[in-house]
């Protein structure tokens, strides 16, 4: 859609075709290549890309569940038409396993997955669309770019909500899966709860808006939509629920608005780097902080467009 190395766009569909060079590459079926590659030397055991799940795994398997007239209603097994993103059904033993592998560079127990500097350049951010945001690595997200370093990778289907959290300095992983349909804002929520206990950090300063944001605020304004959007079929429909309008507001504010979503005020505390206008929300942790990070607002996150 665009030429390569100017934006990123989170893509299942890129994942994949990973999985399909893969296949190429190695001339076995992606599933027996992580098999014998990655779970069995890391001992995961409790973990496949089938759907459905073989035998000896299926009596194990969670439900997922959606709350429905003052009750928690069980789901059956969720097949994944994308395989084999998103697809693998696992265990937090397991999982702890993988996460211990990276914390390493590829080495967990005797075994080696990855060569250590092939798992460092995983790790490290390979591409930002702006250098005041976060990046993204191979495979991971960069969480936040420091004190601490975080990098990790979420997961979501319609029943089950998980996340993979990363520090390498610390040496130190977590991963938090929920198996109801509305707790994805649990699992958020969680890991930033023990971000502020174990990394907590002072209080952002109160910042001022840079000058010269009047003479250039019409250069903001406009409509935009994510970069994972879809753009020649009817699904390209999608991006109207998606759209994000940007006008400049009173006292050198610029303000977005969305569908559903009502509408914020922003302040330019940096080149084309917006923070919310209203302040972050109170507390003395790192929840605060990484609030602020998240809402830098960048006008290379996003694609200008006059219509569909």
């Amino acid at each position: 859609m665009r030429p390569p190395g100017e934006l990123t766009a989170y893509s299942n569909y890129g994942s994949d075709l990973a999985a399909y060079i893969v296949e190429q590459a190695s001339g076995m079926p992606f599933d027996k290549y992580v098999e014998q590659n990655i779970l069995l030397p890391l001992d995961m055991n409790n973990t496949t890309f089938d759907q459905p799940l073989p035998s000896r795994l299926a009596s194990n398997m969670s439900n997922g569940y959606v709350y429905e007239d003052n009750a928690y209603i069980a789901k059956p097994f969720e097949y994944l038409q994308v395989w084999p993103a998103g697809s693998m059904s696992s265990t937090s033993e397991d999982m702890a396993k993988f996460m211990i592998a990276h914390l390493q560079n590829g080495k967990y127990g005797n075994s080696r997955i990855l060569q250590e500097d092939t798992a460092q350049q995983m790790h490290s951010s390979l591409f930002k669309n702006d250098p005041g945001v976060s990046g993204i690595a191979y495979g991971f997200l960069e969480m936040n770019p420091d004190k601490p370093r975080v990098i990790g990778h979420g997961g979501d289907t319609i029943l089950f909500h998980t996340q993979l959290v990363l520090i390498p300095e610390s040496q130190l992983g977590l991963f938090i899966s929920c198996n109801e349909q509305a707790s994805e804002s649990a699992v958020n929520e969680l890991w930033q709860v023990f971000m502020d206990y174990y990394y907590p950090l002072p209080l952002s300063s109160v910042h001022e808006p840079i000058s010269g944001f009047e003479q250039n605020a019409g250069l903001f304004a406009g409509s935009y939509r994510p970069t994972r959007s879809a753009y020649t079929n009817f699904e390209k429909l999608a991006s109207l629920f998606q759209e994000v309008r940007v006008s400049p507001g009173p006292n050198d504010t610029l303000i977005t608005s969305q569908l559903f979503q009502g509408s914020k005020k922003w302040i330019e505390v940096k080149p084309l780097t917006f923070i919310p206008a209203d302040g972050l929300p109170s507390g003395t942790g790192w929840s605060s902080a990484k609030i602020a990070r998240s809402y830098q607002l960048s006008l290379h996150e996003t694609e200008s467009h006059d219509c569909l």
